[in-house]
């Protein structure tokens, strides 16, 4: 009975969301939902100077659980979750424990049991991919000041853009630094191809 009641109250919150949305407009939104692991990262724009990217707009609701909300994304875990496409329109259900990871740019409600709104969609993947955060040093350089896990290896993070990464040891520690850094540089967490970040240099 307790179960049915909160997936009513869920519902509820879902349908008045919904009707919000509405009026925002569905036209704007312009999602590619894959259920398989996204490879974003093999059409990247390749011109150095003008090198960056801009995760496609999705609108996605649904339950969910193990909220990280900070840094450059956030993630969470799937137990209900629905991503919509509409032009063209396309449909993917999560439901798996799927790892969801979104960038916190366009109109969300976030609550620990609940996502809804359209937001930048980076990727869907059964393995978690690790936070690191970075922050630039001086002109050229960009320092770890963060990192989840111990065993994180460098060789599982992609280096896109104009950089010297001869000075890293073979696993990501706070302090290692990434330099000559110039123009437009990102990073991708290989396992997952999930977006750490990315960072331009005058």
């Amino acid at each position: 009975m307790g179960m049915k009641k909160r997936n009513l109250n869920i519902n509820k919150k879902i349908i008045s969301y919904f009707i919000l949305i509405s009026f925002i407009g569905f036209s704007t939104v312009n999602a590619i939902c894959e259920k398989e692991v996204t490879n974003f990262s093999r059409s990247l724009v390749k011109n150095e100077e003008s090198l960056a990217y801009k995760p496609p707009k999705a609108f996605i609701y649904g339950e969910i659980n193990n909220i990280h909300d900070g840094g450059f994304f956030t993630t969470f875990d799937a137990v209900n979750v629905r991503c919509i496409q509409f032009i063209p329109f396309s449909y993917e259900l999560y439901r798996s424990g799927e790892h969801i990871t979104v960038l916190d740019v366009y109109f969300r409600v976030l609550q620990p049991n609940l996502i809804f709104g359209i937001v930048g969609y980076i990727g869907a993947s059964l393995e978690p991919t690790p936070e690191i955060h970075f922050e630039i040093r001086g002109y050229d350089k960009l320092a770890v000041t963060y990192t989840s896990l111990s065993d994180i290896l460098w060789i599982d993070i992609a280096i896109v853009g104009s950089c010297d990464r001869s000075e890293l040891d073979a696993y990501v520690s706070v302090g290692d630094q990434i330099t000559n850094c110039t123009g437009t540089i990102q990073l991708f967490y290989i396992p997952t191809d999930i977006m750490l970040g990315y960072w331009t240099f005058l």
